[in-house]
């Protein structure tokens, strides 16, 4: 008879730990200041990702991910907690996914991951880990949409490009291009030197506006340039996005 009650309490034991009847396995409070933590680490993260970031291949949306990641995975290990069993059915759940159109924006997995990670949370019952990180997640997104921070980076990254004549492969009105490009920006690189059907020369550079100069003012300094016809500044999709 010992044994037997032993028996069943060791499985209650191990029904238990594996989620069952098990709702409420951290107090608001916990999902609160652990959100909190995940949120300010994943600003922390992508704060140096920004800074140190260089080139045209900088990404907005990828800087916003790096957060939502964070907060999103400090969700799930609420939802795992302990239990080896849900450790497995999220990864077969992410292995049911499957994408026949290929996501161009890491925010959009960021979401789908969000309805995986919220659907988990409210099926093994651990509904007041949905009621509190629902909506902190909710307004997270919202912030930071609103907030201009992850985006002012990217609206310096341009692509300078100036069409001429033969005169712009001379030594005078290149000197005086490349000058005016290492006053006026931050950060300057060639990209390409090509001749168009009508004969003009194409000069295309990637460059960051330095802070002391403007859009303008580098486009009004390349046109004086002598031999220049025609001046573009673009940009690249990814700055379009806000």
């Amino acid at each position: 008879m010992d044994d037997t009650q032993l028996d069943l309490d060791s499985l209650m034991g191990t029904a238990s730990s594996l989620g069952m009847k098990v709702f409420f396995e951290y107090s608001a409070f916990d999902i609160l200041l652990n959100l909190l933590v995940a949120t300010i680490s994943g600003f922390i993260i992508s704060s140096v990702y920004r800074k140190n970031h260089s080139g045209l291949s900088y990404s907005a949306g990828f800087t916003k991910t790096i957060v939502y990641v964070a907060v999103l995975t400090c969700l799930v290990m609420m939802i795992i907690g302990g239990s080896v069993a849900r450790a497995f059915a999220l990864v077969g759940a992410m292995s049911i996914i499957r994408f026949r159109t290929v996501l161009k924006d890491p925010l959009d997995l960021s979401f789908v991951f969000g309805s995986l990670v919220f659907g988990m949370a409210a099926g093994t019952s651990n509904h007041l880990l949905v009621i509190v990180g629902l909506p902190a997640f909710g307004i997270l997104v919202f912030m930071m949409n609103k907030n201009g921070f992850f985006y002012d980076q990217a609206l310096r990254d341009l692509v300078l490009s100036f069409t001429g004549d033969e005169r712009l492969t001379q030594p005078g009105p290149r000197s005086e291009y490349i000058t005016i490009l290492a006053d006026k920006t931050k950060f300057n690189k060639l990209a390409s030197v090509s001749q168009s059907s009508s004969d003009d020369v194409v000069v295309v550079y990637h460059i960051e506006v330095a802070e002391n100069s403007s859009e303008a003012s580098l486009v009004g300094s390349i046109s004086a340039v002598q031999g220049v016809i025609d001046v573009h500044v673009l940009r690249s999709g990814e700055q379009f996005e806000h």
